[in-house]
């Protein structure tokens, strides 16, 4: 064996190899005149120079050395997220002539480089030379990641045939291998707006609206990631906001995207008077470090972007005032609110002191929701009802209505409702997206002489000495009023000065035994006003009733064997208040409260009754029974045949029976 080599590596050289054979007669070794020397054969040998190259790729500098082994310095990994770009750049040949074989081996999903697929070549180095430059890598289903293996091999084609055969001299090879990560595909909908990110970096934005002062007005409907090949996947959200706040979803700014689902928020307004933004921002990164931050080496697509606009909810009040009567203020800044207009036939009624937030962008939807169909306005029959809604501005609550009257019957009713819309698009019309406040209705009550009607007069109600006593009259008509009078002789009765309500309380009652009555008012302080007096009610001390208990009570159980004794079994007649209380004596002598149940059956049991002012009490007994019978389920009916040996008198074939207090065996 012998070695060829050139004296200088780059430039090609030649050897001549001579063979001849001769009959070496004296053995001396050389060839003499008379020893007989055959021809010379000549062997001709061209060295060709093995070619080495090398160049930088992604930032990472790659040569070969031609000895033979796979180096380090003859590999390099160009890892990037889907559409990345890489760079090639530094490419040194060592032969400008030499021509490169380059084969691929994939894995997983498909790689396309600069949007195309790539197949095993043969090219030359001018063609290599086209090569420095950025490029992109993309998978070919962004969904599943890939990776390639490429195999550069240098060789002097020898025989210049364009194909790297076994004569040509082929360097070392320099091996690349490409990986291509799922960049992550984000899904979102909130509020109904969905956006789907396509990851050509370019943020992907869309615009919603909200109404201040809506709890939840927010609503994460899904969070998803449709490219499952993505690992790790987490999502960031980043929330700013001009004049509104957001109350975050999470806590934190980074979570995986199952925290997000089904999620609500407040947006609000840090002035409910003046329109504010929020930005939402959101998007996703394959968190490989799980360190909760998007390195820059973690595949992040594209920001989602909810550009939000939070319109103030309006709030309006105004005052109302019937003829010369009493104004009425209203306002809807507590939430829905309601106003009770009461007219005599004829009369008018008056707007003013209109004042809303936030301003001249606020509209109402008006309508007459309901009504009794009697009622007129200027002579005419308010129809038809329920009306149709109206879509007003403001200058309404600046005039005057009427005259009301009545088509007939001696009263009637209208009820009108204001619902408040911010105009968001000030289109002078109520369009989707615009902010409703809170409703208020005005109700409209039309009467001629209408006497009120007490439904429930005031009970005698029985208290013990200082205690407080309280007596309540129910009544209907329209302009209710109340004086509450007490009665001081046979048809003479005296105001109670402040008692104009519909429930009279009595502080610290020292008599037993005054009587009082209200007089109820309709149409009160109007030209139509009648009026009705209640039943006299008293105060009595409960203990001026005395007390007497019955020997022996039956008492018998119900269906939960549960029972609380009240002071009307035991005692003798009949007690309609409060003013007693009491305890069953338990076996030990001492009192147990008033309630029984299952261990007191067929038992005799003491019970005392206390009067709760004087503290006096009585005594008697009870025998507790459980006169209900038990409750029995059979089974179904099961069908047997002759030879079954089945025993329905056991369980679980039994008839199920249940009692109300024993336990049955």
């Amino acid at each position: 064996m012998a070695t060829a080599s050139l004296l200088n590596p780059p430039i090609s050289g030649t050897v001549s190899l001579k063979f001849f054979a001769f009959t070496d007669t004296n053995n001396d070794d050389n060839p003499d005149a008379n020893e007989c020397k055959g021809d010379t054969i000549i062997y001709l040998v061209t060295v060709s120079p093995k070619p080495t190259f090398g160049f930088t790729i992604g930032g990472s500098p790659v040569s070969s050395n031609n000895n033979g082994m796979a180096d380090p310095s003859e590999a390099a990994t160009v890892s990037v997220c889907n559409g990345s770009m890489y760079s090639v750049a530094n490419l040194v040949h060592s032969n400008v002539a030499s021509r490169y074989k380059v084969t691929y081996t994939a894995s997983g999903g498909g790689l396309l480089f600069d949007g195309l697929a790539v197949s095993n070549g043969d090219i030359t180095a001018a063609q290599f030379n086209g090569a420095v430059g950025s490029h992109t890598l993309t998978l070919s289903n962004p969904a599943i990641a890939g990776s390639l293996v490429q195999v550069i091999t240098p060789y002097n084609d020898v025989n210049g045939n364009n194909m790297c055969d076994p004569g040509d001299c082929a360097g070392d090879s320099i091996t690349i291998t490409y990986i291509v990560s799922v960049t992550p595909v984000l899904k979102t909908t909130i509020n109904s707006a969905q956006i789907t990110t396509d990851n050509n970096t370019v943020n992907d934005t869309i615009r919603i609206s909200v109404c201040n002062g809506i709890i939840n007005n927010l609503k994460i409907d899904s969070f998803i990631i449709t490219s499952s090949g993505a690992p790790n996947v987490k999502i960031r959200q980043i929330i700013t906001g001009s004049g509104a706040i957001v109350s975050p979803w999470l806590a934190t700014g980074t979570a995986l995207p199952g925290a997000f689902a089904n999620q609500m928020a407040i947006a609000s307004l840090l002035n409910p008077a003046v329109v504010g933004t929020v930005s939402l921002k959101f998007f996703a990164f394959t968190d490989t470090n799980n360190d909760n931050n998007p390195d820059p080496s973690e595949c992040k697509g594209d920001t989602i972007i909810y550009l939000v606009t939070v319109s103030p909810k309006p709030t309006f009040g105004f005052t109302a005032t019937v003829g010369s009567g009493t104004p009425q203020i209203v306002n809807n800044n507590s939430g829905n609110a309601t106003i009770m207009l009461d007219f005599c036939l004829g009369q008018s009624f008056t707007f003013s002191n209109y004042s809303s937030i936030p301003g001249s962008q606020v509209r109402f939807l008006e309508k007459i929701i309901s009504g009794t169909g009697n009622v007129t306005y200027n002579n005419i029959v308010v129809a038809p009802i329920p009306g149709t809604q109206s879509d007003i501005d403001a200058s309404i609550f600046s005039e005057s209505f009427g005259p009301y009257g009545l088509s007939g019957g001696s009263t009637g009713t209208l009820t009108q409702t204001f619902v408040p819309y911010y105009d968001v698009d000030n289109s002078g019309g109520f369009n989707t997206g615009d902010c409703t406040g809170d409703t208020i209705t005005i109700t409209y009550n039309v009467s001629g002489l209408v006497k009120p009607i007490i439904t429930a007069h005031p009970q005698t109600d029985n208290v013990c000495e200082t205690q407080n006593a309280e007596l309540t009259v129910t009544a209907t008509g329209p302009g209710l009023y109340y004086q509450w009078q007490e009665v001081t002789g046979p048809n003479t009765y005296v105001d109670i000065p402040g008692a104009n309500n519909d429930t009279l309380i009595i502080n610290n009652v020292l008599v037993s035994g005054k009587t009082y009555r209200v007089v109820v008012y309709s149409n009160y302080g109007a030209p139509c006003q009648d009026s009705t007096a209640s039943n006299p009610a008293q105060v009595l001390f409960g203990s001026d009733t005395g007390l007497a208990c019955n020997k022996l009570v039956n008492i018998s159980m119900g269906d939960d064997c549960v029972l609380d004794i009240l002071p009307d079994m035991i005692l003798e007649g009949s007690y309609n208040h409060p003013m007693f209380s009491v305890q069953v004596i338990g076996t030990n002598s001492k009192p147990i409260g008033s309630v029984i149940d299952a261990s007191f059956v067929n038992k005799r049991w003491k019970v005392q009754v206390f009067d709760n002012c004087s503290g006096n009490s009585c005594w008697g007994e009870i025998f507790v029974e459980d006169k209900l019978p038990p409750v029995i389920t059979c089974q179904r009916d099961t069908l047997v045949n002759c030879y079954d040996t089945t025993n329905f008198t056991k369980a679980p074939n039994l008839p199920l029976v249940t009692d109300n207090c024993s336990t049955i065996s």
